[in-house]
């Protein structure tokens, strides 16, 4: 009668074990979803890292089909970029340590995950247009 009880037991928890191990997946996901809870506004292109300082980034598209995205500007040294915009979203872009003149697969976003940082106090001129980015490398 007693071995019988155990064996109940053990099997109470197995069910338990399983319960919970399922749930706590579950309660993963949701996190995930409310963490990365930004829409999409275009789909997944590549672009490269023209250049960064501190909070500044410029990134230039490189798929054509996504060009009207960007814009034509140019720097104070009078050197033109194409298809150019500024990160919006500087602490999530930092936190994926892109390197300058590296090549990545990126999608626009409409919010920041991350939207406080620390970040250096010096400035970099940048275009005027500004898009959060999602880094999908």
């Amino acid at each position: 009668m007693l071995k019988r009880f155990y064996k109940l037991i053990k099997i109470i928890h197995l069910i338990l074990l399983c319960f919970i191990g399922l749930a706590s997946c579950d309660s993963v996901d949701k996190r995930v979803t409310i963490k990365d809870g930004q829409k999409n506004i275009s789909p997944t292109f590549k672009a490269q890292l023209k250049t960064t300082f501190c909070a500044f980034n410029i990134v230039q598209i490189k798929d054509s089909a996504f060009f009207n995205y960007g814009m034509s500007w140019t720097d104070a040294l009078g050197k033109t970029y194409e298809h150019v915009f500024s990160v919006k979203n500087h602490c999530d872009f930092n936190n994926e340590h892109i390197k300058v003149d590296e090549i990545f697969g990126c999608r626009i976003v409409d919010k920041a995950i991350v939207d406080t940082c620390v970040a250096c106090m010096g400035f970099m001129e940048t275009p005027s247009l500004l898009h959060n980015l999602q880094v999908t490398k």
